[in-house]
């Protein structure tokens, strides 16, 4: 009788055991990156590093649509300077990004000048209009009006 009472005894162990593992919750995965993007900039945002199935359905969410949007492939567009996340599901994976938006800031011309031109005109009796006229080599021309009076 008791090398029956220590198999059911191993066997008791043994369904504990199993029902431990099987009731502890399987875990999701979440990754996150961080970008930094500015205003009116695109992105093609991917998942993971590995390859989804053809038909895997992910989701994307934005926190906030006036900061970042995104559609339902990942691209996202920065509308406005301020800080989103962007959550992607599939299954029981996250993935998040956390995108940074700045206003873009605007860069001198690197072209050299091809010409310069300026004109003086007087538009009435005490008001005068300069406008300065330059082309850059690579075509592109810039125009600038001033009004004074005298």
């Amino acid at each position: 009788m008791t090398k029956m009472m220590k198999k059911v005894m191993v066997m008791m162990v043994m369904l504990v055991a199993v029902f431990a593992i099987s009731a502890v919750p399987a875990q999701a995965a979440t990754r996150t990156t961080k970008l930094q993007l500015n205003v009116k900039q695109t992105k093609m945002l991917k998942f993971t590093r590995r390859k989804l199935p053809q038909k895997a359905k992910v989701s994307w969410t934005s926190s906030n649509k006036n900061v970042v949007a995104v559609n339902r492939n990942g691209k996202i567009i920065a509308k406005r300077p301020g800080t989103a996340k962007i959550i992607a599901r599939y299954r029981k994976n996250r993935y998040i990004y956390v995108i940074n938006v700045k206003k873009a800031v605007k860069k001198a011309s690197s072209a050299p000048v091809k010409k310069m031109s300026s004109s003086i005109n007087k538009a009435s009796d005490r008001l005068y209009r300069v406008e300065k006229t330059i082309y850059y080599t690579d075509g592109r021309v810039e125009s600038i009006i001033y009004y004074y009076y005298k």
